[in-house]
């Protein structure tokens, strides 16, 4: 792994991280990069082009304004959203207006659409964790057991909450959270299709994380089609520290990550969709 970016009032540098983004597997369907990612902090926005508008700029000025330093309070997040979204917002319409007028009233009523992750590394241990939406965050320890995550599988089954440029955000699914870390914890950030592919590959190594695969089986969630693939091609020898160094391993270069995620769309465990991943190891610092 690569050495992580640290912002200066950082005092802890135990961490390396590597990430990778890739567009969707079948270029005819949507042939850009719609998620996007910060290249060296910790933010990820998955730009839903499903409604809206301008859902991949959007999701890159998502990233690009995020601060540096951490949030102190939702009341703080809401603040920065509502001065970062209006200015986007009329700019866009600006745009929209001298080269697709016929989408004006569209884009008013949807604005542009995404989701927000965002983790800092801060003092004592400690990473505070930023979450709107079905991109997710998962910490596991250095056996591969999931300390925590923001996201459950069952989650995935209802439409996630998104940003929206043309309306404030909504308090009650703004999550704000302070997470212990241990050396030798793993930190994933992940977009929604990858984010549903490891919690699978989570609860098949987690024999007490499988009431959680039944309840998603018992719903008429097309996730359940995803889950019979994982459980066909399962691979137990393939322990959860295991699959996490080869995923580090795959988000060596974008050519090998784009092989991966093509290879378990086309084995039917993955989504169509844009993929991203970042893995963060908390280092020993002594």
């Amino acid at each position: 792994m690569v050495p992580v970016y640290l912002d200066a009032n950082t005092s802890d540098p135990g961490w390396q991280s590597v990430w990778q983004s890739v567009a969707k597997p079948d270029g005819d369907y949507v042939p850009h990069n719609q998620d996007a990612a910060h290249p060296v902090r910790w933010f990820l926005s998955d730009g839903a082009g499903g409604t809206g508008f301008f859902a991949a700029d959007w999701a890159r000025h998502l990233c690009e304004h995020l601060p540096a330093k951490p949030f102190q309070t939702k009341e703080a997040v809401t603040e920065w959203f509502e001065k970062l979204r209006v200015p986007f917002f009329n700019a866009k319409r600006s745009e929209a207006a001298q080269s697709f007028s016929d989408i004006l009233d569209d884009y008013d009523r949807e604005g542009s659409s995404a989701t927000l992750l965002a983790v800092w590394p801060i003092a004592n241990k400690q990473i505070q964790v930023l979450h709107y939406g079905d991109s997710a965050a998962f910490l596991l320890d250095r056996q591969g057991h999931l300390k925590q995550r923001t996201t459950a599988l069952i989650d995935f089954t209802e439409p996630p909450w998104l940003l929206h440029s043309n309306e404030s955000l909504l308090p009650e699914h703004l999550h704000l959270n302070i997470w212990p870390v241990a050396e030798g914890d793993t930190l994933l950030l992940a977009s929604d299709a990858l984010a549903q592919w490891l919690l699978i590959q989570f609860t098949l190594r987690e024999p007490a994380l499988q009431p959680e695969l039944d309840a998603v089986l018992a719903t008429p969630y097309g996730l359940g089609n995803q889950i019979i693939y994982c459980q066909q091609q399962h691979e137990p020898a393939l322990t959860l520290p295991d699959l996490l160094h080869h995923l580090a391993e795959m988000c060596a270069t974008e050519a090998a990550f784009c092989t991966f995620t093509t290879n378990l769309y086309q084995r039917g465990q993955l989504a169509l969709d844009d993929y991203t991943l970042r893995l963060c190891l908390r280092t020993p610092t002594s």
